[in-house]
Parts: C-alpha cells; sequence; structure tokens
C-alpha cells in the first residue's frame, strides 16, 4: 500500500506518520494525568460536587421539572460518590429517591 500523502511545508505527512503523532499525543496526555496529586484529584472532585449541587438548587429554583430534579439529584449523588462524601452521598441518594418514587421510577 502506497502511503499517502498530506500536502505540508516540508512537502507531505503521510497517514503513518500523522498516526503515530496522534498516538504520541494521546499517551502525552493520559501519563499526564497519572502525575496529579491525590489532593488535585480531591479538589477535582470537590468541585465538581458543589457544582452539581449548584446545578440541582438552580433547576429546584427555577421551577424544573421532577424529571430534572430526579436527574440532577442523582447527577449530585454521583459526585458525592466520587469525592468520597458519604454523608453528602447517603443526603442525595435520599433527594433522588423522593423524586423517584413521585416520578413513578424504581429507587
Amino acid at each position: 500500500m502506497s502511503d499517502i500523502q498530506i500536502p505540508g511545508p516540508s512537502g507531505g505527512v503521510s497517514w503513518r506518520q500523522l498516526l503515530l503523532l496522534g498516538a504520541a499525543g494521546l499517551l502525552i496526555m493520559s501519563v499526564g494525568t497519572a502525575f496529579l496529586s491525590d489532593s488535585s484529584l480531591q479538589s477535582i472532585h470537590r468541585s465538581v460536587l458543589v457544582d452539581a449541587i449548584s446545578a440541582y438548587d438552580m433547576a429546584a429554583g427555577g421551577g424544573g421539572n421532577e424529571f430534572d430534579l430526579h436527574e440532577k439529584a442523582a447527577l449530585a449523588a454521583e459526585a458525592a460518590l466520587q469525592a468520597k462524601d458519604e454523608e453528602e452521598y447517603r443526603k442525595w441518594v435520599k433527594i433522588r429517591n423522593a423524586h423517584a418514587r413521585h416520578i413513578g421510577l424504581p429507587e
């Protein structure tokens, strides 16, 4: 199979070179996340939890329907689980289950 050439400043780049470049980029990005400290990850998880709770509060205050509130509560519960915050997790599971009962979904 002949190389397909993509015009470039140096006369062309083969599809193999592009594939290798893309694979190297993915490797660098994945290795980079491995170096995040536990405290950095915990901070990110905590921020996601705060955002999920804020989204629920906005939906509740803005007249969101029960399906919206159920979904937002489920996202907050999942964010609490990722943040390893058991108290918040239990709280949001209860809220999610209350919305599920109200709309006739299984808990």
